[in-house]
């Protein structure tokens, strides 16, 4: 397949390129496919601006006879090295097919290895320089970033995702029988992992460094849609992303409970802008996260601090770490 403004297209050519070793020494006749684009710091510092570079460089000595063994070269260079980077000269030696490569190289001809489709195709593999368990420390890659294994064993992520998926089946079943039962089991589940859990441990991080944190829970399950916001008929959006700016920008256009919420919320915010405190006159107290590690929850019904832990599972998604 060739990459072509955007999209895909059918690559409907062999396109190879042969370079010859003549009898005795002396370099290989012929001349390597292009290099796709790339700058001039670029591993091996020839620059590039073409697109027409997906070829097979093919080094074969002169001499007939019988089959000859093919070594598959899978460079390096993080993706945008090239073949014709290295002389292939001195390996056209004696053996079959042998697919080797150093670092990134290395690590796809371990994706060769692993994938059922190229069983029998490859009799040997080399990898230089990484291995298929190889793996980036914490900070390895840039401060602050976690340990990034590039391959994980099969038998041992379907074991761990099964164990894990059975977890969190048994948090968040489906809800109701209806046709959104599903989805909306995973939209919960996402929810608390994605957003409210990492909500919580941003504030706990603030709160420990000695900041004041005032957190809030959204809740209004029949908060009105944004408008101009398509919703799948007879889905319950409930207390979706997004839909609390409906009761501190534009006109809320809910019955009168919600109405009472959007100016109990705008009171908290203008509050906090005038004075750093979002309690005031008239509102239910709004204490700090540190206090408890409370959060406020907004609901029609009733506005008051909730443990957010509980409320999203977060014990679940540490213990499983995803």
């Amino acid at each position: 397949m060739g990459a072509s403004a955007g999209f895909l297209v059918p690559w409907s050519d062999a396109r190879s390129s042969f370079l010859v070793i003549p009898d005795g020494d002396g370099p290989p006749t012929g001349k390597p496919g292009n290099r796709c684009p790339r700058a001039a710091d670029s591993p091996g510092g020839q620059p590039s601006v073409t697109e027409d570079c997906l070829y097979l460089n093919v080094t074969t000595p002169a001499k007939s006879g019988p089959s000859r063994p093919v070594m598959v070269w899978l460079h390096g260079g993080d993706g945008i090295g090239a073949g014709a980077d290295y002389d292939p000269t001195r390996l056209v030696d004696q053996g079959n097919v042998t697919v080797f490569g150093e670092p990134s190289g290395a690590f796809a001809t371990c994706a060769l290895l692993s994938a059922p489709q190229a069983n029998g195709l490859v009799e040997r593999a080399i990898m230089e320089s990484s291995s298929c368990s190889a793996y980036f420390a914490k900070n390895a890659l840039a401060p602050g970033l976690g340990r990034h294994t590039l391959f994980t064993p099969l038998q041992g992520a379907q074991a761990a995702g099964t164990a894990a998926a059975a977890k969190i089946a048994a948090a968040y079943p489906a809800r109701g029988t209806g046709p959104f039962a599903a989805s909306l089991s995973w939209a919960a589940a996402t929810t608390d992992d994605g957003w409210d859990c990492p909500t919580a441990a941003d504030a706990q991080a603030l709160a420990s460094a000695g900041r004041p944190v005032y957190t809030y829970f959204f809740a209004d399950e029949n908060a009105p849609p944004i408008p101009g916001y398509a919703v799948p008929q007879g889905f319950p959006l409930g207390a979706a992303h997004g839909l609390e700016m409906g009761y501190l920008s534009w006109e809320a256009n809910g019955n009168a409970a919600q109405q009472r919420l959007s100016r109990k919320m705008i009171g908290y915010w203008t509050n906090f802008a005038r004075t750093g405190d979002p309690t005031g006159a008239g509102l239910p107290t709004w204490p700090k996260f540190s206090e408890g590690a409370r959060v406020q929850r907004f609901a029609p019904d009733r506005v008051g601090p909730i443990d957010p832990q509980a409320q999203s599972k977060c014990s679940l998604w540490r213990q499983l770490g995803v």
